[in-house]
């Protein structure tokens, strides 16, 4: 029944198109008749167009905000086992913070899997099985796109306190590994000469202790 009146109503429709083209025959000529027609053509396209991006545009938002539903409960997870084999001292908040990603690429590094300081279901079951240092080693050190905004962070914070002659922002290159190496030794870290939560927290501390003294005695 539904389906019958849906078809009376395209044909009402298609009827109405053609009376109102008609008409326009009729008043004012071939010449603008044709052009009616075109536009009545183009709203019909624009319609259509309006329509399948209004489509696109609500699958793309459920995804979001499926992703959304999801991720602060794998950031919690990784968060209380990175806590729990000590590479992680934070809260268990669901926040994927900068101090979290270090505290990642920590882990990573230890086992020699590529730097990536993402949460994913990856990183969460070799976290919690163990990584397969046989069947994935790394010969070289691969940073992803996040994993270098981290590293930066770090060598402009080792800028800041005048700890090695950084040149390669983005990279962890030799220089900065010693930087790193000479910082943890200095501030009784382990010297591990690699990102790691501790370490960004300490040169954070260091960077905001001389901040203060700087502005104390500039007064």
């Amino acid at each position: 029944m539904k389906l019958r009146v849906r078809r009376i109503g395209i044909v009402m429709c298609m009827a109405m198109s053609f009376g109102v083209l008609i008409n326009i025959l009729a008043l004012q000529g071939t010449k603008n008749a044709a052009r009616a027609f075109n536009y009545i053509q183009d709203h019909n396209n624009n319609r259509m167009i309006v329509d399948r991006a209004l489509n696109r545009l609500d699958s793309k938002i459920n995804l979001m905000r499926s992703d959304a539903e999801e991720l602060p409960g794998l950031v919690r997870a990784v968060q209380r086992e990175l806590k729990e084999n000590k590479y992680y001292g934070g809260k268990i908040d669901g926040n994927l913070s900068l101090h979290l990603r270090a505290a990642i690429m920590d882990y990573e590094a230890e086992n020699q899997l590529p730097l990536t300081g993402e949460v994913s279901e990856e990183i969460l079951r070799a976290i919690l099985l163990g990584a397969s240092l046989e069947t994935r080693p790394v010969h070289k050190i691969q940073l992803s796109h996040k994993a270098q905004t981290v590293l930066k962070y770090v060598q402009k914070l080792l800028k800041q306190i005048k700890f090695g002659n950084l040149r390669n922002f983005g990279q962890l290159d030799v220089i900065t590994v010693n930087a790193i190496q000479q910082f943890e030794l200095e501030h009784q870290l382990p010297a591990k000469g690699r990102i790691s939560y501790n370490l960004i927290l300490k040169l954070e501390e260091v960077v905001k202790a001389k901040v203060i003294q700087q502005y104390a005695s500039s007064k």
